[in-house]
């Protein structure tokens, strides 16, 4: 065993007082919830809303372009309308929820 490993393990086996049974890192797994006064916690609904419309948009523009065939046409507009379906499910999801 290098001297390395040695060294982890000796500050390991010390940093639990020595007992032999505490010496494996995996048992202790770290807090869920992260510390409020660390920083921001949470989700922007707001942002990932507008984020997706952004997207949704610039497929979209992505129909103009100099290609012959329309199947890209297809997979784009699919696309497109697929994430502006989620955006309207999940507003409308916290439409409902927030008159509750």
């Amino acid at each position: 065993m290098s001297e390395l490993a040695k060294t982890e393990d000796s500050v390991i086996f010390e940093a639990h007082g020595g007992d032999e049974e505490h010496t494996d890192v995996a048992h202790h797994e770290p807090s869920v919830v992260p510390d409020p006064n660390w920083g921001w916690v949470g989700e922007s609904p707001k942002a990932f809303r507008i984020a997706g419309v952004i997207i949704a948009v610039f497929l979209l523009f992505l129909l103009h372009g100099n290609h012959t065939g329309h199947v890209e046409d297809a997979y784009l507009l699919g696309f497109a309308v697929f994430i502006l379906l989620i955006i309207f499910k999940d507003w409308a999801l916290n439409r409902v929820s927030m008159r509750k």
